[in-house]
């Protein structure tokens, strides 16, 4: 929706849509550094609800924000959210599960992302028609933002983590 957030709202210069995805490689980018060099939380449950939070929060800002500069680091800083949040999904998905099925578990795993994206287009496409696409990202980061409360909250995901702290700490 954020190409068509930017058409809509900031104008359909195409500089302003490359600027756009450009921003997002460049949070995305930075997203991986700051992960690779800082690890996350101890607990790779707390990182990946920190991430949902700040998905949402920024998601919600990009239908208040009005002047372009401001709203591509808001874009950058959203990148930045992605690899905060798949790192760690990804790492106790492979602490989890036994070696002989990984690659069909992992399989699985994205070919459920990679579904998510165009059932999304499905439901909000024609949605952006009929609500203003600024309150659907409003909406929608609320929503994200519980996410990220209910993930942090719910005690059998606080396990799981604690879970592959312990197994990583009979590594060493």
């Amino acid at each position: 929706m954020a190409p068509l957030q930017v058409i809509r709202n900031f104008g359909d210069d195409v500089w302003r849509l490359s600027a756009t995805r450009i921003a997002v490689s460049i949070g995305m980018l930075a997203g991986g550094l700051i992960i690779g060099t800082w690890g996350g939380f101890k607990n790779p449950i707390h990182t990946m609800a920190f991430a949902c939070v700040l998905f949402g929060i920024i998601s919600a800002c990009f239908g208040i924000v009005q002047f372009f500069p401001l709203y591509l680091v808001f874009v950058a800083i959203f990148g930045i959210s992605f690899p905060m949040y798949n790192t760690p999904a990804i790492v106790l998905l492979q602490s989890s599960v036994e070696p002989a099925v990984m690659g069909r578990v992992i399989s699985i795993f994205s070919m459920i992302a990679s579904t998510l994206r165009p059932l999304a287009m499905i439901i909000f496409g024609p949605l952006v028609d009929s609500i203003l696409i600024n309150i659907l990202f409003v909406i929608t980061g609320i929503m994200a933002v519980f996410l990220g409360i209910i993930i942090i909250s719910n005690k059998t995901l606080r396990i799981v983590g604690a879970d592959h702290l312990q197994k990583e700490g009979n590594k060493n």
